[in-house]
């Protein structure tokens, strides 16, 4: 497995684990700032 591919593993995971601790109104701003 590539850096990159571990990289890409580590950011989803975070992603995930901050979606489980946020809230749905927090969620939809992030999703809203990004591009």
């Amino acid at each position: 497995m590539s850096e990159e591919s571990v990289k890409g593993n580590q950011i989803l995971s975070t992603s995930a684990l901050f979606s489980l601790n946020t809230n749905c109104e927090t969620i939809f701003q992030v999703c809203m700032l990004q591009p």
